[in-house]
């Protein structure tokens, strides 16, 4: 998605723009992590891009836009440009070479977990 949202259409009511910017981001967010995951990943990944105009939109944390948006427009902007690209991610383990196990240990202890009295 890479769209330009204009605040100050007249007749109409910038807080009503705005919210309906915002709502159209979370409404396309949600629409990308209801697609069905390629197979080898686990979940849906997005690059953002925020700024007032494309030329100054800077890399943004999905979770931060609707609050960066706030800033923005806080600041007098009277555009927002936004970019979202979904990305497939498998997700990245800290140690691969011992194998996960539902109680917490690896495989490779030499000892067994303590006994629970």
């Amino acid at each position: 998605m890479r769209k330009t949202f204009d605040l100050r259409v007249p007749g109409k009511n910038p807080d009503r723009l705005l919210d309906a910017a915002k709502n159209e981001i979370r409404k396309y967010i949600k629409r990308c992590r209801a697609r069905e995951l390629p197979a080898g990943t686990h979940f849906w990944n997005f690059a953002c891009l925020l700024g007032a105009d494309e030329a100054s939109a800077e890399p943004v944390h999905p979770q931060q836009l609707t609050e960066r948006i706030n800033t923005l427009v806080a600041d007098g902007a009277i555009a927002l440009f936004i970019s979202i690209e979904p990305k497939a991610t498998a997700r990245v383990y800290k140690n691969v070479a011992e194998p996960w196990s539902p109680d917490g240990h690896s495989e490779t202890d030499t000892e067994p977990p303590p006994a629970g009295d």
